[in-house]
This record gives structure tokens, C-alpha cells and sequence, in this order.
């Protein structure tokens, strides 16, 4: 395995790991990006830090062991499982030792969807526990975007306006690897609805005392 530690401004440390011809992204503002170009919808990974963009199925999204905390006692986090229980957070706020997932919706061009929005919706999530993205807002209280504890419906999506950049708490109850569909959906000027089909992307979730790679 070939480990290249990059350093940001003197400041931000930052790793990818490449094996078998997929790429881990360890720590570095990444996003899920969703591209619109020549009529072609379709959905990548964009690493920010090298300003490179790779298939989501060349990807591995690393969740560092160090990201492992417990659930709040608070009921606003009963969402999470019950508290006191171990979770995985890839948070919402960049923490320069772990990955800095979001959104970004930079390739989508104004004015080719309908509001210059469109819809991100959970489809399937397959892995050995359950998965949550939540935000929070000013004063700490987490909202709830997408969670399969209460099964996956119409209700787990995020509507992603066009040139916009939007990061979120990633939880994860189990170590181990998941794969979490979404499909993305936008409606042309004419009422013409179309997809970017189901995208899979690949996390890989690191056990307490277990390697980090």
C-alpha cells in the first residue's frame, strides 16, 4: 500500500492511501459532487485538497477510529440509538484529523434545474450497522437529513441548490464497511425529470485498536 501524507499551507495535514486500484481518502475536505455537463448527469467524488475528481466506485471514505464517540444523553440524539451507545461521526464541522465530508454542487450550472435545486435521496445503505447524516444548527441541536434506523423512504433526501457547498454530521453505529446508495434527481425548465441513477459510495469504518489503514 502506497501512503502520500500531502501538507496543506504549512497547516493541514492530509493522507490518501492507494491499493488495488482504489483510492482511500483519510482526512481533507471531500465532497460527494453532483456534475451536470453537455446533458450528462452524474454523481463523483471530488477530493478538494489535490482539486481532484474520481468515480464514487474508485473510492474508499475513511472513518478513523478517533472519529468513535458516544451517544448523548439528550433525547434530540435518540435518533443515533440509545445513549451512552458507541457511534462513528465524520462531523460537520472540518476537524483537520479526520475527513471533512459534504456536498458540493460547484459543476451544476444556474438555471438548468428548476429553482437551481435538486433532490439527494438515500436509496439503500448495506453494511453491518445503521447509518445517519444530521446537521446542527446554531445552538447544537441536530436535524436529522437522512437515518436508516427508522427505514429508508421519501423522507431521507436533501434538496442541494446549484453551486452551493454543504457538509454534515456522517454517523455510523458499527464498525466495518458500508455502501450508501443515493440517487440524484432534478427537474428541467420543461418538467423533464432526470437522474443521475443509483451511486454507491463505498465507507470503510475503523474498529477501536485496530489499525488505521
Amino acid at each position: 500500500m502506497k501512503i502520500q501524507i500531502l501538507i496543506m499551507a504549512g497547516l493541514v495535514w492530509t493522507g490518501i492511501a492507494t491499493a488495488g486500484g482504489k483510492v482511500t481518502l483519510t482526512t481533507g475536505h471531500t465532497d460527494m459532487g453532483v456534475v451536470y455537463d453537455n446533458g450528462e448527469f452524474t454523481m463523483d467524488i471530488h477530493y478538494d485538497v489535490t482539486d481532484t475528481a474520481y468515480p464514487a466506485k474508485q473510492v474508499i471514505l475513511f472513518v478513523s477510529k478517533i472519529a468513535m464517540t458516544t451517544v448523548p444523553s439528550d433525547p434530540v440524539y435518540n435518533f443515533l440509538g440509545p445513549a451512552g451507545a458507541p457511534v462513528w461521526i465524520l462531523p460537520q464541522v472540518q476537524d483537520p484529523t479526520l475527513l471533512f465530508l459534504g456536498f458540493g454542487s460547484d459543476e451544476l450550472p444556474a438555471g438548468v434545474f428548476q429553482n437551481d435545486t435538486v433532490r439527494i435521496q438515500l436509496k439503500d445503505v448495506k453494511g453491518p450497522g445503521e447509518f445517519a447524516m444530521f446537521a446542527s444548527d446554531p445552538f447544537g441541536i441536530p436535524i436529522p437529513i437522512m437515518n436508516t434506523r427508522d427505514g429508508i423512504s421519501a423522507d431521507d433526501v436533501y434538496p442541494f441548490v446549484a453551486g452551493s457547498d454543504a457538509h454534515f454530521n456522517f454517523a455510523f453505529s458499527k464498525p466495518g464497511k458500508y455502501r450508501v446508495t443515493l440517487e440524484t434527481t432534478g427537474t428541467l425548465p420543461d418538467g423533464t425529470v432526470i437522474s443521475t441513477g443509483d451511486v454507491t459510495y463505498t465507507f470503510r469504518v475503523a474498529r477501536a485498536g485496530s489499525p488505521e489503514l
